[in-house]
């Protein structure tokens, strides 16, 4: 391929593509078409290939800039030029995706294999390639945050007096300050340089990399002359967004890559900064980056090659010009009054001075009511805030008065406990497939997650004075009674033993050939019972829709109907019928989003009390045998089919969702069979739209309770002890189970040994219950006995309960001495955790126990293999139906907001004079998850029911007291929860580039994925107010903004003591105030919490009067 630079001869702007720029396709016919650009950006997209700066504020298009750039290379250069030869640097995944999706509408597919993605991706993907060369092997994981702040958070618990003496306030401080350290930023005094040594140590010992490691190896790397050569080959361009915000070490990778003109070898070079939005310098980001990118590369206004965009299409003028009031005049790239507004109203700022805190918060929320009112869309409100805590005081106003919001400080995807429990549990997985042991540092991170903290502190503790490796004695602690009693954890004991079978069970699980990422991340929440239901943390107080009479038969009908459907085997419809009009549209969303159908026709007649859920017909014929009706009251869908001509010759299926005994005499009369209409009983829910829910929760989950397998054998043993390693095996019993029905038993005494002694025969007479004559006439030698054992296990998965502290041991040890090869069994499984999860009120989940609370047997066991075997297989058919129970109670929880909604509408609709509901706990439990869901904007349903409602559906419910008075208003906010409303699908969305690919081949490739794209989630929210932090608002944009604390503690910050960090505090402001398009209020409180006097922020004081007005 000819190189980038062969054609360029001068510095005179290139020519632009033919009919780039007047929205005509070059050539490809994928081309879609290019946005307008002015005339500075249309200058800086067809820049020469000499190193380019743009200079782009707030609101400027630097990013239609870079995405009209990276199309002008791939279009003008071609030949020269492949997609995966360009490489974007974003500063955050967020922007790299979004810019990837806006290339693709210029460029087409192309887009899809330009680089685009953060420094930190640019850089392991020099690694991948380059490693070895500065010793990064080749499956090097980049380590998760889960792995890395567990380090910090141990290192911190330990060191803790020294550290706060020491101004590190916790353990995220001391980390950073590592960062920096690792970056040549910061020195660190000698004990952190001790833990520095122990961390790395950490992570080598996993082979991991840090983000910093990253960086640091990566520019190691680009020093090696061969290495760069070899990366400049396959990288001819850079482009770099934000590059303000670059540090020392990332600025070193790019400079070393880049050339400084065409005659020298290296990348094109595009950087687009704006040195007035620098405000990351805490993270190790340098603003002089700009000059030096500017001094070594000769980007200068004289030169030609920095470009300033000049016209703000985002603030009005009075915002822009308060804005850049509080930016220092000297200093900057851009001169004071340069920059140009679109919109030039002169409306002034509003400044607004608040006794406390407190009250500026309330005015907050109460300025952002009156926007509402106005019928500002929220998503076009945001309210800023200096510090976290701020914001979450702002979060739990906004979501008590109902207002739909998302904060900054909302814990990232990562963060959550049951998505932390994952991913420390695949690291886990990735080493021991790797190495083929279970680490004492993953094993660490694991029980951090899944165990109480004061336990998993005890088992270190005992660890480390025995000096004996964690596993070990996690092993010995989980399996041995009498070691726990001695180490004083006897009654913890049960939790050291679910959590070692589960990590059991996943193990085995992983080893399979055919387990996918997917099946590995359900396994590990199923073991550890992770949830991310909110329904399932109240499923107790849930009834199971099952129980409901008819409920059976009316779910069976409705998959059948939709199994015609979906196999296009007829042509049956679903007509939806309720007497208010609204419900009914209400209704036929639930049933669209429930049973996957929303992106199928559906003709929607306007005030029509009925609704086909599925139809194309534009003038429908009417109802036939091929149909399904579903109503909760009969008598008024009878008189509208009478007086529209509905019934055919052929009468359709009904479903009556409760409904009274008249309705079902007059189907009667009309001619309906008794079998044609199925009555579900309104006991289960008052509200009509709970009742349907019900209905739908049944229809989509399992029909039968699931068997573990297909085919599985269930297997105990009774043996001479419990030393797993030392005693003799005296019986072996298992039963093989197909489709959950026992098909084929196992029953062998094994020879008892000449050796054997008192106490074991002991055992044997009053443990086991066997006589010592009789019993083993017809024993078989040990050898025999494996091999028919082995025979008849014939490659099945194998089950136990206990399993993996017990049985599965000593017929693994069995294996090592008498057998060859593979192990006869596929997989173990160990029913313990799955018991715990189920019967969580249970003090303790032997089988004895669980035969009494399962199957109501109180007589003591017989203790004998194949009794046991059974017996076992019982609790584990009650455990399948106790799983599948809670599956139908847990079942379709984002479409709760639209059960929330037709209550609403129920409720209002009624008369005057009728009381109001009295709710069920279930009800109550089934409205408030809805409105968590709605408050949260979580749920993809929320999006029509805004089509649907005249306001937003909390206001509406909290304007409803009947309904809104039945809420834990409390526990609404206090999200203490492991499961968040939404992250079900936002896990499934983080893990779905990974999902089909098998463990073995994908868990490392999905580890790096996730440390580097994890947590920088698009807002998945569409109609919320955002609540941030000044920093994290950089980048995003609103029609109104409030800046709250905008006083003189906070800005500057009380930590800004030197002239850089008062810069600093300065540019963060700006970004805070240039967030704002069309109103602006700046508020600030006269005393804060310590009833200190504060005032406004000394930056305003040069601010235009004029363009301020005070309130």
């Amino acid at each position: 391929m000819p190189d980038l630079f062969d054609s360029l001869e001068t510095d005179s702007a290139s020519q632009p593509v033919e009919g780039a720029y007047d929205g005509q396709q070059e050539s490809a016919s994928e081309d879609v078409g290019w946005p307008d650009l002015n005339d500075a950006q249309e200058r800086a997209v067809r820049a020469s290939l000499k190193p380019q700066l743009v200079v782009a504020g707030p609101g400027t298009g630097k990013t239609r800039v870079l995405v009209c750039r990276a199309a002008y290379l791939l279009t003008k250069y071609s030949e020269q030029l492949r997609p995966s030869d360009l490489a974007v640097i974003t500063f955050t995944r967020k922007a790299a995706r979004q810019l990837t999706s806006r290339l693709a509408g210029i460029v087409g597919a192309k887009a899809q294999h330009v680089r685009a993605g953060t420094i930190h991706r640019f850089c392991a993907e020099i690694l991948q390639e380059h490693g070895e060369a500065v010793g990064v092997p080749e499956d090097v994981v980049v380590a998760p945050e889960a792995v890395t702040d567990a380090f910090w958070q141990r290192w911190f618990e330990g060191n803790e007096s020294w550290a706060k003496s020491n101004d590190i306030s916790s353990f995220r401080q001391a980390k950073l300050s590592i960062s920096r350290a690792k970056l040549g930023i910061e020195t660190v005094t000698s004990r952190l340089q001790t833990a520095r040594r122990e961390y790395d140590e950490m992570l080598a010992s996993r082979g991991m990399l840090d983000f910093d490691d990253l960086l640091v190896k990566a520019r190691d790397a680009v020093n090696i002359n061969s290495v760069r050569d070899a990366v400049r080959e396959t990288t001819k361009a850079i482009l770099v967004d934000e590059f303000q915000d670059t540090d020392p070490v990332q600025f070193h990778v790019v400079r070393q890559l880049a050339a400084r003109s065409p005659k020298e070898k290296g990348a094109h070079l595009f950087c687009v900064a704006d040195d007035d939005q620098s405000i990351y310098g805490f993270r190790g980001a340098r603003q002089k980056n700009i000059n030096d990118l500017i001094d070594r590369f000769g980007c200068s206004r004289d030169s030609g090659r920095l470009h300033i965009l000049q016209t703000n299409y985002r603030s009005n003028r009075a915002i822009y010009e308060v804005a850049e009031s509080v930016l220092p005049p000297e200093q900057r790239l851009k001169r004071r009054g340069e920059i140009e507004t679109a919109n030039g109203d002169t409306s002034p700022v509003v400044l607004s001075s608040w006794p406390d805190e407190s009250q500026e918060l309330d005015g907050a929320l109460q300025q952002v009511r009156e926007w509402l009112d106005d019928d500002v869309s929220p998503r076009e409100i945001a309210v800023l805030a200096p510090w976290n805590t701020a914001v979450q005081a702002l979060e739990r106003r906004f979501l008590r008065a109902g207002i739909p919001c998302e904060a900054s400080s909302t814990e990232p995807i990562l963060q959550t406990p049951a998505v932390r429990r994952l991913m420390t549990t695949f690291a886990l997985v990735e080493r021991v497939l790797r190495s083929g042991e279970i680490a004492d540092d993953a094993l660490a991170d694991v029980m951090d997650v899944v165990l109480p903290e004061d336990l998993t502190t005890r088992v270190r503790d005992i660890a480390h004075r025995s000096k004996a490796g964690l596993w070990g004695i996690f092993q010995r602690l989980a399996t041995d009674a009498d070691a726990a009693e001695r180490a004083g954890l006897g009654a913890e004991r049960g939790q050291l033993e679910r959590v070692y079978a589960a990590i059991g069970n996943i193990m085995q699980h992983a080893r399979s050939s055919d387990t996918t990422i997917e099946s590995l991340a359900e396994e590990v929440l199923r073991q550890f019972g992770g949830t991310t239901h909110l329904l399932a943390e109240a499923a107790d107080s849930l009834r199971d829709p099952l129980q409901a009479d008819g409920m059976a038969e009316a779910a069976d009908r409705l998959r059948r109907w939709l199994e015609r459907i979906r196999n296009g085997n007829g042509h049956g419809r679903l007509l939806l019928y309720e007497r208010n009009t609204r419900l009914v549209q209400v209704h036929r969303e639930m049933i669209r989003h429930a049973l996957d159908l929303a992106n199928r026709e559906g003709r929607v007649p306007n005030q029509s009390p009925a609704a086909f859920v599925v139809s194309d017909e534009d003038h429908p014929r009417p109802l036939d045998k091929n149909d399904l009706v579903c109503t909760s009251d009969i008598d008024a869908f009878l008189r509208w089919a009478e007086r529209n001509g509905a019934l055919g010759e052929t009468l359709p299926q009904v479903l009556e969702i409760g409904g009274v005994a008249t309705g079902r005499e007059r189907l009667t009369l009309a001619g309906f069979d008794a079998d044609q209409v199925t009555h579900v009983a309104p006991a289960a829910y008052r509200s009509p739209s709970l009742r349907l829910f019900s209905l739908l929760q049944t229809a989509v989950a399992p029909a039968e309770p699931e068997p573990a397998f297909p085919d599985y054998v269930m297997v105990d043993l009774e043996t001479t002890s419990l030393d797993v390693k030392l005693c003799r095996v005296a019986e072996i019993g298992a039963i093989r189970v197909r489709d959950g029905k026992e098909v084929d038993s196992f029953d062998v005494r094994v020879e008892l040994p000449d050796d054997l002694t008192d106490e074991e025969a002991t055992t044997l007479r009053d443990v086991c219950g066997m006589d010592l004559e009789e019993d083993f006439v017809d024993a078989l030698p040990l050898e025999e006995a494996w091999s028919r054992f082995c025979a008849f296990v014939d490659g099945c998965p194998i089950i136990a309960h206990n399993g993996q502290r017990f049985d599965f041991r000593i017929l693994k040890r069995l294996h090592r001495e008498l057998g060859s090869g593979a192990a006869p069994w596929t997989m173990t499984s160990d029913t313990l955790p799955m018991a715990t999860r189920l019967c969580p009120d249970l003090p303790r989940h032997t089988a004895e126990h669980l035969r009494t609370e399962l199957l109501d047997q109180n007589e003591p066991t017989a203790h004998r293999a194949l009794a046991d075997c059974r017996d076992q297989q019982e609790i584990l058919a009650a455990l399948q139906v106790r799983k599948a129970t809670l599956q139908r109670k847990t079942a379709l929880e984002p479409i709760l907001p639209a059960a929330l909604t037709g209550t609403l509408i129920d409720i209002t609709a009624r008369d005057e004079g009728e009381t109001s509901p009295t709710w069920s706990e279930g009800e109550r439990v089934l409205l408030e998850v809805g409105y968590r869901w709605a408050l949260r904007d979580a749920s993809q349903i929320t999006a029509t029911l805004r089509r649907l409602l005249p306001r937003s559906l909390p206001a509406m419910v909290r304007a409803t007291p009947a309904l809104y008075e039945a809420f834990d208003e409390e526990r609404l906010l206090s999200g203490d929860d492991d499961a968040r409303p939404g992250l079900t699908e936002r896990l499934d969305a983080l893990l779905a580039p990974y999902r089909s690919d098998s463990v073995r081949e994908g868990l490392r490739r999905v580890l790096s994925h996730l440390a580097l794209w994890g947590n920088d989630e698009a807002r998945t929210r569409e109609d919320v107010v955002t609540l941030s932090t000044y920093h994290s608002a950089k980048g995003l944009e609103f029609e109104c903004v409030i800046c709250t604390g905008v006083h003189d503690n906070a800005f500057p910050a009380y930590y800004a003591n030197s002239p850089e960090d008062q810069a600093e505090s300065r540019r963060l402001l700006y970004v805070g105030l240039t967030r704002a398009e069309k109103q602006l209020v700046v508020t600030y409180m006269a005393k804060d919490r310590f009833d200190n006097t504060r005032r406004l922020s000394p930056f305003l004081r040069s601010a235009p009067s004029q363009l301020l007005k005070r309130r």
